[in-house]
């Protein structure tokens, strides 16, 4: 159990959400789970998102649920669903920022039901050959690495990407990077 002396947790100023189907937790666990999110529940420097138990499709249906329930008690009207309306549906809430790395341990290069939707917009997907307890500092400052040096390429290209001042505004698509992707052994 989370005491409030936890150097990790209190020490990076790091709050601690569970996200996921919390129906299917035994309730002992869920008591406990809950006490850890209301102690870390002030914190603001970080958010660790532990997805338990937890799968992309069920997030979706969760959140679409939650918008048909929203219809029917009249809180909201049907031309009010959008994109953004699913989002802040999820599990994940409003108060988690976008994803920019979602890391993939085990060699497997497949997400598995796992935030599809979140990592949608501008992430990093790494999918690295290592199992998780062997996941350590070296292991994620090489993806932090590869993310910056990712990212500094974006900016780039947005940069060059700029209308020139004398061209027609519309000539230039403004078109999104896709997510990118990499699979390396480290």
């Amino acid at each position: 159990m989370l005491s409030n002396s936890d150097p990790a947790s209190y020490l990076f100023d790091v709050k601690i959400k569970i996200v996921g189907n919390k129906t299917m937790i035994p309730a002992e666990i869920l008591v406990d789970l809950e006490k850890i999110e209301e102690k870390t529940a002030r914190h603001t420097n970080k958010i660790l998102n532990v997805c338990f138990p937890y799968t992309s499709r069920d997030d979706i249906a969760h959140s679409v649920s939650t918008i048909v329930d929203r219809v029917k008690n009249g809180e909201m009207q049907t031309v009010d669903i959008t994109e953004q309306a699913l989002d802040e549906n999820m599990y994940f809430g409003t108060d988690s920022p976008k994803m920019d790395i979602l890391i993939r341990t085990s060699g497997h290069t497949r997400l598995s039901d796992f935030m599809t939707w979140q990592c949608h917009d501008q992430s990093m997907i790494e999918f690295v050959n290592v199992l998780w307890p062997d996941f350590n500092f070296v292991s994620i400052f090489w993806v932090l690495f590869k993310w910056g040096y990712y990212k500094s390429l974006i900016l780039e290209d947005t940069q060059v990407m700029q209308p020139n001042k004398f061209a027609n505004e519309g000539s230039v698509p403004n078109f999104k990077h896709p997510p990118f992707a990499s699979v390396s052994e480290v």
